[in-house]
């Protein structure tokens, strides 16, 4: 019996704990839409969550899920998170943020080059950011055609050369039962708005 208050005590704390996140997320991406929608932000960082949930991440990878583009849009600081959740969140928020200083060519070779030498909880963070943002690209390129390309810094050669760098270094997740499917969704994503510009996928 104390073994499972234990363990509903450590349920309990860490619900409290991600549904603070949440909130702060909300939050700080009020006002906010997914680029070239009109759909609230909060909707990606929600998909990040279950998508990572579904790859058995663990409560703190969940919750920098959660955050995990604050600090890049948002007012939200290091210090903050830090101070809420910790180090470990905040390290895992800040490995995952872009320095905007940089052009988009430097910034988006970064992340290839980090995702080859990251941890596995980088890998997954990754992957689910991936995964959901290929997911309202494949609708929206379909419903749009070539005009969905004018939404982004960078024209679709270089968004291929982007998402098919990720998905070869991420290509280790393939082999873990609890990433294979997040993985092979998103290589089948990649594939299908990529793979006939890159020949990658025949």
């Amino acid at each position: 019996m104390k073994e499972l208050t234990v363990t509903v005590r450590k349920q309990v704390e860490e619900g409290n704990a991600l549904h603070q996140a949440i909130l702060m997320a909300a939050r700080a991406h009020k006002g906010q839409i997914r680029k070239g929608t009109q759909l609230d932000y909060i909707i990606h960082p929600m998909e990040v969550l279950e998508i990572l949930a579904s790859m058995k991440a663990d409560i703190n990878l969940r919750i920098a899920g959660v955050l995990h583009d604050t600090l890049e849009d948002t007012d939200l600081s290091m210090e903050q998170i830090q101070e809420t959740f910790g180090d470990d969140v905040a390290e895992l928020v800040s490995g995952h943020t872009e320095d905007k200083s940089k052009s988009w060519k430097e910034r988006k070779r970064w992340h290839i080059e980090r995702l080859q030498t990251g941890s596995k909880r980088h890998r997954m963070m990754v992957l689910a950011d991936s995964l959901s943002n290929l997911r309202s690209m494949v609708i929206d390129y379909a419903a749009e055609g070539e005009k969905f390309w004018q939404r982004f810094h960078a024209p679709k050669t270089e968004q291929a050369w982007y998402y098919h760098g990720m998905r070869k270094a991420m290509i280790s997740l393939r082999e873990d039962p609890d990433t294979i499917a997040a993985y092979q969704e998103m290589e089948s994503l990649c594939c299908k708005i990529f793979g006939e510009q890159e020949n990658e996928c025949l």
